[in-house]
């Protein structure tokens, strides 16, 4: 098969990793000046696709997204054609839609997004020492006041079909872990974690293992326990008083509330210096990274790390997809790295993303695309990247006034970032295939309706 006109130069292959979308594995002669729509239109004539059955596709060349026409991208990246090019190609991703912006009174720092029941819901953490659940439709449902210093990270855990419970942790030092009751929008503390010497910054839950993870400034990483029985009662029963700096805002609001302490299962610790992301890979395995510029795979049954990987900048946030099994790391130096930690030969670090202008604060897979990941910034933008291509993301998304601190992606429908200038921004995704849909219900299913 040849390209429409006679100045066809390049012979390309055509290759998907989609099998509904897979075209014979055959040299096309190809025109330089075809850019993604004429290449488009090759694919659905291969397919057999007319009329309201054409599907539109992105193309990428050599591990960069084909932007312009054939002959540009080869230009720009400085590639010659010897003999063939390959052409990978997918579905292509629909424009992220801006649906809304939540106002805060002061900076949102931490952002978790999860199914209770049969609404999607948002659970922010900000700087005025405030957690707040929020639907998706902009309604903020509560606010409660449950730490002394800026909440740092959140992070849902179950529901039961009655109560959801979440975790909050802070710069006083302590995690706490909250049951809401859904039907009445009532919130109780049901458990204060406390054995972190210096601010708490990250958290992750393993929900099989009924355990969650948190870390921070005091370089050590505990593991606790997400039951709410077997607890003791703090020994002091007075009533809080509002100078008792000692107690949590909520518990001074709200004096009859029993408060529980725990202390951790275990104690890890290796990192020098301050731990900027914990995440479970399952429930043997865990991973944390650091100001020290190492990223430790942990064995959680020996209580040691099994791996150290080296990096050449500070860490300052990861994240690990189960689909593809593989993490995307945050960066001081404006980068984003992707790293491999089954490698046995080569490097770990098997790409490097380059396109933010500032700090990437958070990075987040797609919970349904093993290709796609979102990272924020202090440069304002949260850009949709596809690790197909390095150099340039699928789309920037824009809204923010001043830097981003933290982003999430847990719902394949909802993008969400959070920043310096009060405000949580909600991004509509649309998965661009069917096979989206599978990978949707293993997620529904991890927080039980």
């Amino acid at each position: 098969m040849s390209g429409e006109g006679a100045e066809a130069s390049v012979q390309g292959k055509f290759v998907t990793r989609d099998p509904d979308y897979a075209v014979p594995l055959i040299a096309i002669a190809l025109e330089r000046r075809f850019n993604s729509e004429h290449l488009s239109a090759i694919i659905n004539k291969l397919l057999h696709r007319e009329n309201d059955d054409v599907v539109e596709f992105e193309f990428f060349i050599q591990d960069n997204i084909l932007l312009g026409s054939v002959e540009e991208h080869l230009e720009e990246h400085g590639l010659i054609v010897e003999n063939e090019i390959e052409i990978e190609y997918s579905v292509k991703c629909p424009i992220p839609e801006v649906l809304d912006s939540l106002t805060h009174d002061d900076w949102v720092s931490a952002v978790h997004c999860a199914r209770i029941g049969s609404r999607d819901l948002i659970l922010t953490g900000s700087y005025d020492c405030s957690v707040t659940i929020w639907t998706t439709a902009g309604k903020k449902l509560t606010t409660l006041a449950g730490h002394e210093s800026p909440v740092k990270s959140v992070r849902w855990v179950e529901y039961d079909g009655k109560n959801a419970r979440f975790i909050s942790t802070s710069h006083d030092e302590t995690a706490v872990l909250w049951s809401w009751n859904v039907e009445r929008n009532s919130i109780n503390a049901m458990v204060t974690c406390k054995g972190h010497e210096r601010s708490v910054d990250c958290v992750d839950v393993d929900v099989p293992s009924n355990r969650f993870a948190t870390s921070g400034f005091d370089n050590v990483v505990k593991l606790w326990s997400t039951s709410t029985e077997e607890t003791q009662l703090d020994v002091k029963k007075e009533e809080a008083t509002e100078g008792d700096v000692k107690r949590s805002r909520f518990e001074v609001d709200h004096p009859t509330v029993r408060r529980f302490t725990r202390t951790p299962l275990v104690s890890l610790a290796s990192h020098t210096e301050a731990v900027t992301a914990v995440k479970f890979m399952n429930s043997s395995e865990m991973l944390t990274c650091s100001m020290d510029c190492t990223l430790k795979v942990w064995d959680i049954e020996i209580g040691g790390f099994s791996n150290n990987l080296l990096g050449s900048k500070a860490f300052l946030d990861l994240c690990y997809s189960p689909l593809n099994q593989s993490i995307v790391t945050a960066h001081a130096d404006r980068h984003i790295r992707l790293w491999d930690p089954r490698s046995k030969q080569g490097s770990v670090v098997k790409a490097n993303f380059t396109s933010h202008s500032g700090w990437v604060t958070a990075v987040c897979w797609s919970p349904a695309q093993a290709t796609q990941f979102i990272s924020s910034s202090y440069d304002t933008l949260v850009k949709l990247w596809d690790t197909r291509s390095t150099k340039t993301p699928l789309y920037d998304m824009q809204g923010h006034e001043d830097r981003i601190l933290c982003c999430d992606w847990s719902i394949p429908e909802y993008m969400v970032s959070g920043g310096a200038d009060n405000q949580l921004k909600l991004f509509k995704h649309e998965a661009p295939c069917s096979k989206a849909g599978s990978q949707l219900q293993v997620h529904k299913e991890q927080l039980k309706s």
